[in-house]
């Protein structure tokens, strides 16, 4: 997690990317992501693990992955925690649980860096911060929620198209 954070304080600074480029480039990447974690559900191949061990190449895989998470968090405000999740899900074999605990706790971590950092700086519009932080918290009661219940409609699926199958 601590890959990403360098990253995300100087990688503006070194590449400016126009916000027309990188927003739609995110949106597919964001919808790639949902497709994943669906598939990671439906069809999960877990090992049940819910953490890494040792320092192998899943520890330099995961800082490759923390960085680049970083530097889209900073041009876009939001993407190391759901890169970190789905590395960890497919790579590490993580199951999804732990793998998402960690992406929100890396997400977290860089957000109050990034908070501080852009304070100090002053580049935050606090106009615009009130309406989005009651935002934020909406969005992460409801989205929690709705994947909750997303979950729960694909496994009822996977279990309804199974026994069809046996039968």
């Amino acid at each position: 997690q601590t890959c990403a954070l360098p990253i995300l304080m100087t990688g503006p600074l070194i590449w400016q990317v126009p916000s027309e480029t990188i927003k739609p480039l995110f949106g597919w990447v964001s919808l790639m992501i949902f497709a994943a974690v669906v598939l990671e559900i439906r069809f999960g191949r877990s090992t049940g693990r819910t953490r890494l061990d040792g320092n192998g190449p899943e520890w330099l895989g995961l800082a490759a992955v923390a960085a680049t998470g970083g530097l889209l968090t900073a041009w876009t405000g939001i993407a190391v925690g759901e890169l970190v999740a789905v590395y960890l899900m497919f790579f590490c074999r993580m199951r999804i649980e732990s793998a998402i605990a960690n992406g929100v706790a890396i997400l977290a971590l860089n957000s109050i860096v990034g908070f501080f950092m852009h304070a100090w700086l002053g580049g935050i519009p606090w106009e615009f911060l009130v309406f989005t932080v009651p935002g934020v918290m909406m969005g992460g009661f409801f989205g929690a929620w709705t994947g909750r219940k997303v979950e729960h409609w694909i496994n009822q699926r996977s279990r309804a198209s199974s026994i069809y199958i046996h039968s």
